[in-house]
């Protein structure tokens, strides 16, 4: 069940990173379109991640802390 939070944990930041990072706006046709894309398989793990019991995201946030601590949606 580690890996799996892992998993999920790491795919969070990297969408996040991908969305929210160096360009935060798509100026091509082809680069909306991927936007829009990545932000709905974003708002999907989201969702993945709320259905987990409650333990399991206790336990994804004790990994984001310790593996991603400096993404801005981890609380210090």
């Amino acid at each position: 069940m580690y890996d799996y939070l892992y998993y999920l944990a790491k795919e969070k930041y990297r969408y996040y990173e991908r969305l929210y990072g160096d360009s935060s706006c798509a100026y091509r046709e082809h680069e909306c379109i991927d936007r829009i894309r990545l932000i709905h398989k974003y708002e999907m793990l989201l969702e993945v991640i709320s259905m987990l019991p409650t333990q399991q995201q206790i336990k994804l946030t004790e990994i984001e802390k310790e593996y991603f601590e400096d993404a801005p949606y981890v609380s210090k």
